[in-house]
Formats: structure tokens, C-alpha cells, sequence
């Protein structure tokens, strides 16, 4: 294979081996527990995105695990649950019903209350459906449809139970939400969080008291940033959304914690790339002017139009453009060396810019009326994306996914005073079947002094749940 040939193909298919880092070969803390796997079926089980909770943990030692696995042909949400802090587990229970495809729970505890939500994919399109327990898990009530729209997430305290998804049905996506008084008994009317006409994503949601709390992905500056909006009454009325992220880069899938007046908030974020896409793009021009094709400039961002699937597509017709032309070039005495050279600066700009992602927090100890500043996380090679975040008293958990050791593994970082100082980075799984574009999607809760961990893992060929914990 020549030089330009091999240029094209490592060009067009982004990405790279990383060498293993330092911390893949440190053990994680002995106060953690072996890795627990909890399901063994056939068919692929999968937890949720970061935004929406998989599991939920009371002070008593209950633990509830929701996800959606294949077993019964289109996949079905199933939960199981633990009454002695994981270290015995009850059989699984379907909640869906067969025959319907149902995907992406997220659950939430209050109590002996246990709620768990879901989309369901009907003939009317995506539904939001939501069944609730009365007495920990062992007994579930009916299904109750919320209304339309997918990837919901839920969050409950005393009495009130707050659920938030996306629905495109006002031609783009945008964040609504309904909200009980009662236990989910009944629930009061749907309204929208977000505001047109932009889009809106990935949802997640806390309640305190009488406090409600949604935070969302927005594209309404052109990238997404961190958006946030309170209610101070239950739901009744909300506050005008409030921007919390302000950079180039993009900003996505945030997590909300609360404990009395603290929020805490984690996302990822691409703003230490020091590598934009338009940077990327306009490298490959330069290629395409040294072998004489004309190009156009990458086009300024629309707030209307999300730009990743477009700027993808200029880039592969770009490099087809050029993949044409090159051996004759070359062959009228173009300098291949000089290509090479622009399309391995290339090569380096998109690999950069596809693994710089980190994990960001920041917190509010007035309740969201106002945020202290952003914290980066992580310092790491690879991806970290997905962060889900929990607290307890002054206990603050974050674990993510993280492709510092060229696969991807759970880590997890634990504050002990609030959020202001973080623990080392610290490996939990030690799985080697997950591919670096594979996703473990891992949640925490902590409660009663202890915190739970569960995630998707692929070590056995399919994907299962697995779940640790620490004392």
C-alpha cells in the first residue's frame, strides 16, 4: 500500500489505539466489592444514559436496578431488587408488556415508593409509561401512560414525583414534563421546560421538597450548552431558564444532585480539545487547494440545523474529492510528501477532537439561583463521557465512562466535603470486551453510607448488567 493510500484509510476512519495508562493496572479501592453480575440471559440487557437514573438506593439497604434486555425478542424492561445493600438480589420482574418495544427506564425511590418510567414504541409513537410500587418493589401497580415522547427521567421526594423527557412533536425536540402530588396517584398536566423554537435534549431532573430542578442539553447558541430551570412551587410555575455552560465546544448529557439547598451538576464537555471542528475542516481544505480543487469554507453555525451530520458529510466528500484526484496529481509532478503531511495533520485534529472529551461539574448552594464555577473532572487520554452523579450528606460520587486504558471502564471520583476537593481518578471495572466506541453507561446512588454502582458490560459476549458497591 503506498503512502497516499494509506493516508486515505486511516483519514477517513477516525480514531486511535491508546497506550494503557498508569491507572489501568492500579487496583481499585478495597472498600469496593467485587464485580456482581446481575443478569444472565441471552439476549443484550442494557442501563440507561447518564441523564436518567438506573438504579435508586434507600438508607435501609433497598436497592432497585432497572434496565431493557432482549430475551423476549423486542427488548422489555425489567427490574430486580435488593433489600440488603446487593448482597443478595430477588429474581428479575418484567414491568413492560411483551410485544411492545420498550427501552431506556430510569427509577427513582422515596420511601417504600418505588417508580419506575420508560418509552414504549406504539402505533400512536413513543409513549411515556410509568408503574409505581407501594411496597418496595415486591408488588407493582398498572401502567400509566404519561404522554408522548422517549428517554424520560424521573426523580421522587415525599409525596411528589417529577417526570421530564424529549418530544419532537413541535417539529423539534423539546423538554417536557408532568408531575404528581400524590405519590403517583395522579398526576397534574404536561408543560414544556424548554423553549422554542431550538432543540432540546437528554433531560434529567431533581425534586427537594418543594423545589424542582430540570437540566437539559440546548442548541439555541448554535452548540449545546447546559441549560437549567427551577420551580419553587412543586411544578405549578417555573423560573426563567437560566444558561450554565458558556463555550465553543459542545457540552452535553448533564446529571443533577441535590441535598437540601446544593445542587450539584456534572456533564461532558469538549472545551480542552484546543481543536474545533471548522479548524478540522478547513486543515482538509488546504489538501483540497494544494491539489488544485476549489472547496467551499465551512459555513457558520445555524442554531436551526444541528451541524455534526453535516459537517461529517462535507468531510467524507472531501476526502473522496481528493482521494480522486490525488494519483494523477502525483502523477503531473504534485509532491505526495506534502499531502501526506496535510492529511496526517488532519488525521491528528480529528482524532484529538473526538477523544478530548471531560467530565465537568459545577454546583449551587442557594438552590440554582446561582452557580459557582465550572471544575474540570478529568485529565485524561481518551473519552470520558456520560457522568451520573449522586450525593449524601457531604458525600459527592461521579462515575463515568472512560477510554484512558483503550477499552472502556467505570471510573469514579468521590468528593467529601461537598464538592469542593475530589479524590484521584479510580478504575472500578475490570472488563476487556468493550471497544472504545462502546458505551457501559454506568449510574450511582448513595445512601445510608454506602454507594451502588451498576453498568453495562460486554465481557461475556453480550451485554449484562453488573453491579458493585462500597462501604
Amino acid at each position: 500500500m503506498n503512502g497516499i493510500a494509506r493516508f486515505f484509510m486511516i483519514c477517513l476512519i477516525p480514531g486511535a489505539a491508546f497506550a494503557q495508562s498508569a491507572d489501568a493496572v492500579r487496583h481499585p479501592s478495597s472498600r469496593w466489592t467485587a464485580d456482581q453480575r446481575l443478569t444472565f440471559h441471552a439476549g443484550d440487557s442494557q442501563t440507561s444514559i447518564n441523564f436518567a437514573r438506573s438504579l435508586a438506593a434507600g438508607p435501609a439497604g433497598a436497592v432497585q436496578v432497572v434496565w431493557f434486555d432482549t430475551r423476549d425478542g423486542l427488548p422489555q424492561i425489567y427490574t430486580k431488587r435488593s433489600n440488603d445493600g446487593g448482597t443478595t438480589w430477588e429474581p428479575d420482574v418484567r414491568l413492560s408488556r411483551l410485544g411492545v418495544r420498550s427501552e431506556y427506564p430510569a427509577v427513582a425511590l422515596a420511601g417504600r415508593l418505588v417508580y419506575v418510567v420508560w418509552h414504549a414504541v406504539s402505533p400512536e409513537g413513543p409513549q411515556i409509561i410509568c408503574r409505581r410500587s407501594r411496597d418496595g418493589g415486591a408488588t407493582w401497580g398498572p401502567e400509566i401512560r404519561l404522554g408522548e415522547g422517549m428517554h424520560p427521567a424521573i426523580a421522587a421526594s415525599g409525596r411528589r414525583v417529577r417526570v421530564v423527557w424529549g418530544s419532537g412533536r413541535e417539529g423539534e425536540a423539546e423538554v417536557y414534563s408532568r408531575g404528581s402530588d400524590d405519590f403517583g396517584a395522579t398526576w397534574g398536566e404536561e408543560s414544556r421546560i424548554s423553549e422554542l423554537p431550538y432543540e432540546s435534549w437528554v433531560a434529567t431532573v431533581e425534586i427537594a421538597g418543594e423545589r424542582a430542578y430540570v437540566g437539559w442539553v440546548d442548541y439555541g447558541d448554535g452548540n449545546e450548552e447546559e441549560y437549567f430551570r427551577r420551580s419553587l412551587d412543586g411544578g405549578a410555575t417555573w423560573e426563567p431558564v437560566q444558561r450554565l455552560t458558556v463555550d465553543p465546544a459542545d457540552s452535553w448529557a448533564p446529571s443533577l444532585a441535590v441535598q437540601g439547598d446544593v445542587l450539584h451538576l456534572a456533564w461532558f464537555d469538549r472545551r480542552n480539545a484546543g481543536v474545533s471542528d471548522v479548524d478540522i475542516e478547513n486543515k482538509l481544505d488546504e489538501a483540497m487547494a494544494l491539489v488544485g480543487l476549489p472547496f467551499s469554507p465551512p459555513p457558520p453555525r445555524d442554531p436551526a440545523v444541528y451541524y455534526l451530520p453535516a459537517f461529517m458529510a462535507r468531510v467524507q466528500e472531501k476526502m473522496h474529492a481528493i482521494q480522486m484526484v490525488a494519483p494523477t496529481w502525483v502523477q503531473h509532478g504534485g509532491d505526495p510528501k506534502r499531502l501526506e503531511a496535510l492529511l496526517r495533520q488532519f488525521q491528528e485534529l480529528m482524532t484529538t477532537w473526538t477523544y478530548s472529551w471531560e467530565i465537568y461539574y459545577k454546583r449551587s448552594e442557594d438552590s440554582g439561583n446561582t452557580w459557582g464555577p465550572d471544575v474540570r473532572l478529568t485529565r485524561a487520554p481518551g473519552l470520558s463521557l456520560r457522568p451520573s452523579i449522586a450525593v449524601s450528606g457531604a458525600d459527592v460520587h461521579v462515575v463515568w465512562n472512560d477510554g484512558r486504558d483503550g477499552t472502556v471502564q467505570v471510573y469514579a471520583k468521590h468528593s467529601a466535603d461537598g464538592g469542593s476537593t475530589w479524590s484521584a481518578d479510580e478504575r472500578l471495572s475490570r472488563t476487556f470486551g468493550n471497544p472504545l466506541d462502546d458505551v457501559l453507561r454506568p449510574a450511582v446512588a448513595a445512601a445510608g453510607g454506602a454507594v451502588y454502582v451498576v453498568w453495562t458490560d460486554r465481557r461475556d459476549g453480550n451485554a449484562e448488567i453488573y453491579f458493585k458497591r462500597r462501604r
